[in-house]
């Protein structure tokens, strides 16, 4: 059992940090693991997120998750797949 503490995607437009565009994703990565095919098996994109908080830009996601009674943190780019089973 999967639950998800928070988790945010997005990106700093130019590189910039001072222009960051970023959503909170937590309850769209929760629905995604709760309805994943593959237990926890979860693809970090625009589609599976809820939108595109930066367009033309490379996001990174990261999120805290409670795992089994663990918290476990989780971090990759846009389009890549993580097991938060």
């Amino acid at each position: 059992m999967a639950t998800v503490k928070f988790a945010a995607y997005g990106a700093l437009k130019d590189g910039n940090p001072d222009k960051t565009q970023a959503m909170d994703v937590t309850a769209a990565l929760q629905t995604a693991i709760d309805g994943a095919e593959f237990v926890g098996l979860v693809t970090i994109d625009n589609d599976t997120l809820g939108g595109d908080p930066a367009k033309n830009s490379k996001k990174h996601f990261a999120a805290i998750v409670n795992v089994d009674g663990q918290d476990r943190a989780f971090a990759c780019q846009e389009g890549q797949t993580i097991n938060f089973g």
